[in-house]
């Protein structure tokens, strides 16, 4: 019931580091003294190895055998978790961020300022391969739970999914702002980072496309895991908060009869026929009456070009993987980040209120003032155009190869639709609101 039952002191200046050996009955801790520590039954640590700098990352090996430590300088040093004697020293090549081990115990992963991350074979301690990661330092890498693949991320704000055991590249992902942690799944199918754009995100490890975005902290979100079982992902950050979110990975995209979407439009007219915008390049210019205007905030080629049905906003699609809505009277805009990839296609709904984007393999679903809804996943291969219906019920895809995919939209109900279902989600919790709740709601 919250007892404490030891405090061990471990040195007089800041912790960095603890960590349980993954065989059980022994802690590991270390910090900015430059020493890791391992712990058993007693007041005294059993071991001690001196890094010579302060610590910022260390792991146990999957047997706990080895401990590794990074510090302050561009050297891993491993070192024997039973008598602290190192075992080895490996020279990274720039500043050391993190290190991890891989479950099956085969390799140890560093990540570094250098931009890369690099896997060294347990034993021998060669090194196995670099994988160019990312454009800023690699702050972090986590492997798969069966040691297949592994996961890095990056101050850049962009990550990356390798296999562990070729080096090939699974997909990449991108944040707003630099990532600070990544997790797996226990399938190892999903992974969960965190970022200091105040959100965190899941994607499928076998592409890095994009499952869910998790906004709502009011800060800096520093770290990120699934909950056992897959279906709950928890998060902290700086606005001192912990959230648990619900992430579902089913797919909600499935095959469909026509008709099929138009292809997506690099030149559009507005529905009264006063204004016409087209792209050319990573520019849109758009043409209102005899003035003529260039709109610019893309950092790639414009891919599709689509007014809302009352002709003031304006979505565009690009190849640097966003889309962005622009207010016409104002020239204001709002970028649309979420995909992984190239965005082939973005277009509002029929009644205004909702706007859908093509993406590598999932169709994003936002409010028109865009704010993220959800992703549709599903389809198997790259996306050329996604629509809603004319109800703006339902948003059909389509793919490369000609498939065609639907899913409803629940969100893009009215009102005492939206209310309905709630209430039926609520029910099948078994809870019911109280009156006061619902006098609230009303």
């Amino acid at each position: 019931d919250g007892e404490l039952l030891r405090t061990l002191r471990a040195s007089s200046k800041a912790l960095r580091v603890v960590a349980y050996s993954p065989t059980g009955g022994r802690l590991l801790t270390a910090g900015d003294d430059g020493a890791a520590r391992i712990w058993e039954a007693g007041p005294e640590p059993v071991a001690q190895a001196d890094h010579g700098a302060g610590i910022r990352s260390a792991a146990f090996s999957a047997e706990g055998s080895f401990v590794a430590t990074a510090g302050g300088d561009s050297v891993v040093r491993v070192w024997s978790s039973r008598t602290g004697d190192r075992v080895a020293a490996l020279d990274h090549g720039g500043e050391v961020m993190s290190v991890t081990f891989d479950p099956e115990g085969f390799l140890l992963a560093s990540t570094g300022a250098n931009r890369t991350a690099r896997l060294w074979h347990v034993g021998s301690w060669t090194l196995a391969r670099e994988l160019a990661a990312s454009k800023g330092q690699v702050l972090d890498a986590a492997f798969g739970p069966h040691g297949g693949t592994v996961a890095t991320v990056s101050s850049a704000g962009d990550g990356a999914v390798y296999r562990s055991g070729s080096g090939g590249l699974n997909g990449r992902f991108l944040h707003e702002n630099s990532i600070l942690d990544v997790a797996y799944d226990s399938t190892g199918a999903r992974v969960a980072t965190s970022s200091k754009d105040r959100t965190a995100r899941v994607w499928a490890s076998e592409d890095g496309d994009g499952i869910a975005i998790l906004a709502g902290h009011g800060d800096i979100v520093r770290a990120v895991r699934f909950v056992p079982g897959g279906r709950y992902v928890a998060t902290a950050g700086d606005d001192g908060t912990t959230r648990v979110w619900e992430v579902d990975a089913r797919p909600q995209l499935r095959r469909t009869p026509g008709p099929r979407p138009d292809a997506p439009a690099r030149k559009a007219t507005s529905p009264d026929g006063s204004v016409i915008a087209r792209a050319s390049g990573a520019v849109v210019v758009v043409a209102d009456q005899g003035r003529r205007y260039e709109l610019r905030g893309h950092r790639d080629d414009v891919t599709s070009v689509a007014f809302s049905p009352d002709g003031t906003r304006l979505v565009t699609a690009s190849r640097d993987h966003d889309a962005i809505v622009w207010n016409l009277a104002s020239g204001d805009f709002v970028r649309l980040t979420a995909h992984s990839g190239a965005v082939a296609d973005a277009r509002f709904s029929p009644d205004g209120r909702w706007i859908v984007t093509a993406g590598p393999t999932t169709a994003g679903v936002w409010s028109a003032s865009g704010a993220f809804v959800g992703f549709l996943r599903g389809a198997t291969e790259l996306l050329e155009a996604a629509a809603f219906t004319p109800d703006s019920r339902s948003v059909v895809t389509l793919e490369e190869g000609g498939a065609l995919r639907r899913a409803a939209c629940e969100a893009c109900g009215t009102l005492d639709e939206l209310l309905q279902l709630a209430d039926a989600r609520l029910e099948a919790t078994g809870k019911a609101l109280t009156e006061e709740q619902r006098r609230l709601s009303d």
